[in-house]
């Protein structure tokens, strides 16, 4: 049975102003999340801790400008989407968002 996969609110509104190819493959990632949320098919990631909260990181590059997706796993195994968007102060959002 898949995993649940949530989206931060802003998350969403984050990949929705991003370009088709990107939302295309961000889609690919969510299915991977859903599947498994360490999500080992998509290689390395990035782990990235405030106190109590881990997020893993996943990036990959499109038209010279690299993209990010950020996203926790909660107790029950589902996946918590955190962040989508360029490197450009990427991590500050997740940040912001984790310490709510």
């Amino acid at each position: 049975m898949p995993n649940v996969v949530y989206e931060h609110r802003e998350a969403a509104k984050e990949l929705s102003k991003l370009p088709k190819p990107v939302r295309q493959r961000f889609d690919i990632v969510r299915v991977n999340i859903e599947q498994d949320p360490r999500a080992p098919a998509l290689g390395p990631k990035k782990e990235t801790g405030w106190g109590k909260r881990t997020m893993l990181g996943y990036g990959f590059g499109y038209q010279r400008t690299t993209y990010r997706v950020a996203w926790e796993i909660d107790s029950k195994g589902d996946g918590f989407i955190g962040a989508y968007g360029a490197h450009e102060g990427f991590w500050g959002r997740v940040a912001r968002r984790a310490s709510r």
